[in-house]
């Protein structure tokens, strides 16, 4: 055992509610409560039987705010399914992706970001740790968190990467792309330089919102680029894949 290591406990407490989590997160006396006594507060996508949970860690290049937990764990784990060659059949062990603030201490001041974090069963944590081992770094970048203990250097390091990335990338919202339209043309989208990613959001089925993201040098071409050519190239996309034009307004 590391003798430097900080010993640290934390507490759980479960709660079933109907009331949305944003509802309680903006109410008042809950936040004055949560920061007096140093608590958070987030949804647990666990059920009951369930205790025996860990945290694995982070992952750089990936902005939580701008891309959907869904999301990114079904495109994690089609990853790890190629990377390690597993078959149809063979299940990747149950796993959760949640939005967190690493953070570590160093010389008496908190360095944190914003990222994604990966929670599995304590039984699991191994043969997790070996499928994202073989994952190449281009596709996802993982940071276990015992690097904080380990060596803190790379940790911080990873911290201050992840804080630069999501300084330096902007998202720019489209509309009125239905999702059959960008199952062709999200391909030929994230080939175009500059263009990171284009996520789903919480409207994209209702009014085919997307989130696309690009380095800030590269948001006022792109932005100006869809506003001229957008409504174009969903209008030929439908026409060539014979996709009904049912604008969404």
């Amino acid at each position: 055992a590391n003798k430097n290591r900080q010993e640290l406990y934390e507490i759980y407490h479960r709660i079933e509610t109907s009331i949305p989590l944003r509802d309680i997160r903006n109410n008042f006396h809950m936040k004055e409560l949560l920061n007096r006594h140093h608590c958070r507060i987030q949804v647990h996508k666990w059920n009951e039987t369930e205790t025996d949970i860990i945290n694995l860690g982070f992952f750089t290049e990936v902005d939580p705010g701008n891309c959907t937990a869904e999301e990114f764990h079904q495109e994690l784990a089609q990853t790890m399914q190629t990377a390690n060659k597993l078959s149809t059949g063979k299940l990747i062990p149950k796993f959760q992706i949640r939005f967190s603030s690493p953070s570590l201490n160093v010389t008496g001041r908190w360095t944190r970001t914003k990222a994604f974090t990966i929670e599995c069963k304590q039984q699991d944590a191994k043969q997790l740790f070996q499928y994202l081992s073989k994952v190449n770094p281009q596709d996802q970048t993982f940071v276990p968190h015992k690097l904080r203990h380990t060596t803190p250097k790379i940790y911080l390091s990873a911290i201050q990467h992840q804080t630069q990335f999501l300084n330096d990338i902007r998202t720019i919202p489209i509309e009125g792309v239905p999702e059959d339209v960008m199952f062709y043309y999200k391909e030929e989208l994230e080939k175009l330089t500059g263009v990171l990613k284009c996520h789903r959001h919480a409207l994209t089925n209702e009014r085919g919102r997307w989130n696309v993201q690009v380095y800030h040098e590269e948001f006022a071409s792109f932005t100006k680029f869809f506003d001229a050519n957008l409504l174009d190239i969903v209008k030929e996309i439908s026409l060539k894949q014979g996709i009904p034009t049912s604008p969404i307004d």
